[in-house]
């Protein structure tokens, strides 16, 4: 877990946001993941209201299916597209704007912060919402963010709730 329960941003879901990254998507779909465990207790404490109103934006939707897709597990995308809907996970559509923002932002050379165009476009997005926390499992996107919620989490739960998640018996 990288800064994430000491630099909270605000008690549980007053009016602060988390945004949600590729890599916590993909794990929380696939059970075979390695991080699926750390994925599934991020996802299980956003949709309790822990950090504030999950977004995702839409260019992590299509990277997560395409990674679905290409890893052959792609019947578990409409689950997950299911479970986005049913909690309330908003998705927050790239306008032109934005778009030339993060352009810039991922075409911008040198130093260890290169990033994706989609990374870019969460950083952008994060400045226009004001939002500081991310759940992510990438190093360098993190170092954009104030909070990061992503690997280890999952060992930081209590006991119950870990032999919960353990055996799928969450209540999301």
């Amino acid at each position: 877990m990288t800064r994430s329960s000491e630099k909270r941003s605000k008690r549980k879901g007053e009016d602060s946001l988390i945004l949600v990254d590729t890599g916590v998507l993909y794990a929380f779909a696939d059970k075979k993941d390695e991080l699926n465990l750390d994925a599934k207790a991020i996802m299980f404490s956003i949709v309790r209201g822990d950090f504030g109103s999950p977004i995702i934006v839409d260019y992590v939707i299509v990277e997560t299916l395409l990674l679905l897709k290409a890893r052959g597990i792609y019947e578990v995308a409409r689950p997950l597209s299911e479970f986005l809907r049913i909690n309330r996970f908003k998705i927050f559509f790239v306008t032109q704007k934005i778009f030339d923002r993060s352009v810039e932002l991922a075409t911008k050379k040198g130093g260890e912060d290169d990033l994706s165009l989609t990374d870019s476009v969460e950083v952008i997005v994060s400045k226009n919402f004001e939002s500081r926390t991310i759940a992510t499992f990438d190093h360098t996107l993190s170092n954009f963010f104030q909070a990061t919620i992503g690997m280890g989490f999952f060992e930081h739960l209590p006991e119950s709730e870990q032999r919960a998640l353990r055996k799928g018996q969450a209540k999301y």
